[in-house]
């Protein structure tokens, strides 16, 4: 799918890139084995302890209830990101790029049965017709589900080249200066704490705009070259 621009209300554009349905499909195959094999883990742990009667029943139905809410409470507490999705860097975000609330996450999650009948193709019907590759339960809820390919971890922020085996991508970094580059760090490493998107991309554009450049470079790795290509420039 290709990119889908948006306009925030403060008039600053941001892309985002829907999940494609092949990724969505093992991202889902994926949660449904670590489902069932949490599931099969407590059988075992049950049929080792010899555990029977009502008492046991009632713990196996406490125990099992998390698994029943796995995708609700996985994209709830985890950013939008079941154990699937993590694994294909697949988040679930408003249709504005936000943090769904756990009203929206409810609502997809209520309409999940819906879409996976007909072994999925309601869902996958739906994502190939939507301009935003949604299914209905993110029609209904406002979201949809994006890919987000960045790979750069925090650590590497502060884990700069050496300036005389350092080839700066853009030179004119020195029209930043310290106060803006340490705002560019701080957005970076929020970003990876809240996946604000919106904040993020709104950044990207201010500094292209101050240093009169194009790019077509992810927003977070474009900050993050950047940020590398001041700290070296002024080692």
């Amino acid at each position: 799918m290709s990119t889908f621009f948006i306009e925030t209300s403060n008039n600053v554009q941001i892309n985002l890139k829907p999940a494609s349905v092949a990724h969505r499909i093992f991202a889902c195959l994926l949660d449904i084995l670590f489902v069932s094999l949490c599931m099969i883990i407590t059988a075992i742990v049950f049929g080792i302890f010899g555990l029977s009667g009502s008492n046991s029943i009632l713990y196996f139905i406490i125990i099992m209830l998390p698994l029943f809410f796995y995708n609700l409470l996985f994209e709830i507490f985890n950013k939008g990101r079941s154990f699937g999705k993590m694994i294909y860097k697949l988040q679930v975000v408003k249709e504005d790029g936000t943090s769904p609330s756990i009203g929206s996450f409810l609502l997809r999650w209520i309409l999940r049965p819906i879409d996976i009948i007909f072994y999925g193709s309601v869902a996958i019907i739906s994502i190939v017709l939507t301009e935003k590759g949604q299914r209905l339960g993110d029609l209904a809820a406002g979201t949809m589900v994006i890919r987000n390919k960045e790979e750069v971890t925090l650590a590497e922020l502060t884990q700069f080249l050496a300036k005389e085996a350092y080839n700066p991508t853009f030179e004119n970094v020195y029209l930043l200066n310290q106060s803006q580059i340490n705002t560019i760090k701080e957005t970076l490493l929020r970003y990876k704490t809240n996946g604000d998107l919106v904040i993020l991309n709104a950044l990207a554009i201010k500094v292209k705009s101050i240093l009169r450049i194009e790019s077509k470079e992810g927003d977070y790795k474009l900050l993050f070259t950047i940020v590398k290509d001041f700290e070296n420039y002024n080692n």
